[in-house]
């Protein structure tokens, strides 16, 4: 396994294109076949399935990518650590998201945690929630992003609170409801709605938007599976969503407006016990 067959396998799974992993690469399209072609034949496992017309990521494939781009990192850290002299190991940290919204709250850890060990390279990925546990328990990672309503019922995982996130219907600045304080949920049935069906939302806000799901006609219903998604489809009109509030202020053109009577999430880190990285544990101890 060597560089170039990761960063092929990573471009690929990245543009579901060979044509266009080899444009970014600078290299031909055949190349970049055979890159993958010796690659899954070192690991003995198909990482595509391919057609004549698309690509996909096969379950081992997906499974792989995070630990890919882990690889790569960490090679290429060691390359720059024997380039410079450097006496000591670069102190890495390795996050885990399962959507991209998470990504809003990532400069407000990182900013404490140079505090703490100013050399510090995060490793940061985002993982289909169906395997990001599994990254976890594994030690692939050394935390992930989350809600406490989605920790495993099992031993083996910790878990500290960083905020409390209230339940809101989030539409654009402009939207007659965004100088509201609170909004009751009768309110809200005369719009256009955005569901996210997304195991990134936690329980108690999926709970509300299923109770108001079935008082939207098809017509005023527009689907999807992500919370960034639903972010962008909100701010292109198509309706509010039911969402936890919008912290790190990821789009200053949003608006969250809690719904009365609904229960705030907790939101934070998970991690595994005990917790090995000796970086992570210091940044532990700060929070």
């Amino acid at each position: 396994m060597n560089t170039q067959q990761l960063e092929c396998f990573i471009q690929v799974a990245e543009n579901l294109n060979f044509a266009r992993a080899a444009r970014n690469l600078h290299i031909t399209q055949p190349a970049v076949s055979r890159q993958i072609h010796a690659l899954e034949s070192e690991l003995g496992a198909r990482l595509f399935d391919r057609t004549t017309r698309t690509v996909s990521l096969t379950p081992i494939g997906n499974s792989f990518l995070a630990d890919a781009g882990d690889i790569l990192n960490r090679m290429k850290y060691a390359a720059v650590k024997v380039q410079h002299n450097y006496r000591e190991s670069v102190p890495i940290l390795s996050i885990g998201c399962y959507d991209a919204v998470d990504l809003t709250v990532l400069p407000i850890l990182f900013g404490k945690l140079r505090e703490i060990v100013p050399d510090i390279r995060p490793d940061v990925h985002i993982v289909p929630h169906k395997y990001i546990l599994d990254r976890l328990m594994e030690g692939n990672l050394d935390m992930m992003l989350g809600f406490e309503e989605g920790m495993p019922v099992c031993g083996g995982i910790g878990y500290r609170e960083l905020v409390q996130l209230k339940c809101c219907c989030v539409v654009p600045m402009d939207h007659r409801f965004a100088r509201k304080k609170e909004i009751m949920e009768e309110e809200l049935l005369k719009e256009t709605i955005v569901i996210c069906d997304s195991l990134a939302v936690p329980e108690r806000v999926s709970k509300v938007q299923n109770r108001l799901r079935p008082f939207f006609a098809p017509p005023s219903v527009c689907y999807c599976d992500r919370v960034q998604i639903a972010i962008a489809l909100v701010k292109s009109g198509f309706g509010f969503a039911v969402l936890p509030e919008l912290k790190g202020n990821p789009d200053p053109v949003m608006a969250s407006i809690p719904i009365a009577g609904t229960e705030s999430s907790s939101y934070g880190l998970l991690y595994r016990l005990p917790a090995e990285n000796a970086v992570f544990r210091k940044f532990l101890a700060a929070l």
